[in-house]
C-alpha cells in the first residue's frame, strides 16, 4: 500500500465510522489518566501515552481479560482428564490431548472461550475458532 493509499484508507475509515472519530477527538482533547477494561480492570496511563495507547489499551486489556477467564475455566474443566493446557499465545490456548479425543476437547475449548467472551462482551456475539493439528506450527 502506498502512503497515499494508506492516507485515503485512514480518512475513509473515519468517514464510515464517525463514532470512532469522535472518540479519538475526545481522547485528544481530554486525555484520561485512568482507564478500565470492559471487565472492570483498572489501569493508569503514563504522561507519555499517546493516542494509540489510549485507544489500544482498553481493547487489548479486555482481550486479555477474556483470554485469562477462558484459561481459568478451561483449566478447571480439564481436572481429572488426560488433556493438558501446554501454552497460551496472545488469544490462543494450546492444548495437548489424545488424538481420539481431539474433536471433543476442541469443542469444549471453543465453547469455553465463547462463554468467557460473551460474559464480558454481552452486547457483541463472540465466536471462537479451533484448529486441531500435530503442533502449533502446523495449524
Amino acid at each position: 500500500m502506498t502512503t497515499e493509499e494508506a492516507s485515503q484508507f485512514y480518512r475513509r475509515s473515519f468517514e464510515a465510522y464517525t463514532g470512532i472519530k469522535q472518540w479519538h477527538e475526545s481522547l485528544k482533547k481530554s486525555p484520561p489518566k485512568v482507564g478500565y477494561t470492559l471487565a472492570g480492570r483498572k489501569f493508569l496511563y503514563s504522561e507519555k501515552t499517546g493516542l494509540p495507547g489510549y485507544c489500544n489499551t482498553p481493547v487489548q486489556g479486555t482481550a486479555a481479560d477474556i483470554a485469562k477467564k477462558a484459561l481459568g475455566k478451561m483449566a478447571r474443566r480439564l481436572i481429572g482428564t488426560d488433556t493438558y493446557i501446554i501454552g497460551m499465545v496472545h488469544d490462543e490456548i494450546l492444548m495437548e490431548c489424545p488424538e481420539a479425543k481431539a474433536d471433543d476437547f476442541a469443542q469444549m475449548l471453543k465453547s469455553t472461550m465463547e462463554q468467557a467472551a460473551n460474559s464480558i462482551l454481552d452486547l457483541v456475539p463472540s465466536e471462537a475458532e479451533v484448529t486441531i493439528a500435530e503442533n502449533w506450527a502446523a495449524k
